[in-house]
């Protein structure tokens, strides 16, 4: 889901770009419901049916301010 800031609402979108990090740390898999895995940090935040979730939160904080 991405954020539409022009209509101040989550949208589904397809993932158009991805950023390496110099010094990153560990990356999890994420096995979604539906088979896909999501490879990330363990501070980046996944928007769920339950609001914004991370396996790091102080980190998620201090990456993305969510």
């Amino acid at each position: 889901m991405a954020y539409n800031d022009e209509t101040c609402t989550y949208e589904p979108r397809r993932v158009t770009k991805t950023f390496i990090h110099q010094n990153m740390p560990e990356l999890v898999n994420i096995i979604l419901s539906n088979g896909i895995v999501l490879k990330i940090t363990p501070g980046h935040p996944i928007l769920t049916t339950e609001g914004w979730k991370s396996l790091d939160i102080e980190n998620s904080w201090y990456e993305h301010g969510v």
